[in-house]
């Protein structure tokens, strides 16, 4: 009696609360995760906070002086104070920028000129599937007018940024 014995356990499971009872029924679990040392909460360390209304020239240079002064790596320390090698951070970047020690002009081409040595015959080491000469030095230009009247847009501004081929960055193709 398949359609009756359904029927009939229907009726059977609702007249005595089968329902109620698996519903709200509570069975304990342990968690899957037990944590074996006590958690506590430890407040940040050297964190600082940019006081709001701050133009953006301000930001910057509160964002600047929070940054370490020099490079902390073995890297910079590894290289002869007479070799011609020197790692800059975006710390010695934005520094030299502001001070106009340098701009971001003479960077760019600088960089252009070493893109386009490594990449010539004598070397054929193409570091950069893609790079526009005229956009970078464009945006360099564009840079240093910045610097020059104080209105950097932050900390970055200026500073060479490779980017991966695997990322969509216009107007750059994307291999990946």
């Amino acid at each position: 009696m398949p359609v009756v014995g359904w029927v009939l356990l229907y009726i059977l499971k609702k007249d005595n609360l089968i329902n109620k009872l698996v519903s709200e029924a509570e069975i304990p679990e342990p968690p899957l995760f037990t944590s074996t040392h006590r958690w506590e909460d430890t407040p940040e360390q050297n964190v600082s906070l940019t006081k709001p209304g701050l133009s953006p020239a301000e930001r910057v240079r509160e964002a600047v002086d929070c940054l370490p002064t020099r490079l902390e790596s073995p890297l910079a320390a590894d290289v002869p104070p007479s070799s011609s090698l020197k790692r800059w951070t975006i710390m010695d970047f934005s520094r030299a920028y502001s001070s106009g020690e340098t701009t971001p002009v003479q960077v760019a081409k600088r960089f252009l000129a070493a893109v386009k040595e490594c990449s010539g015959p004598t070397m054929n080491m193409a570091f950069f599937i893609s790079c526009d000469p005229e956009d970078v030095l464009k945006q360099a230009e564009e840079s240093t007018l910045r610097y020059q009247t104080g209105t950097p847009l932050s900390v970055m501004d200026g500073v060479l940024v490779a980017v991966k081929d695997e990322i969509d960055c216009l107007p750059y193709p994307t291999t990946g």
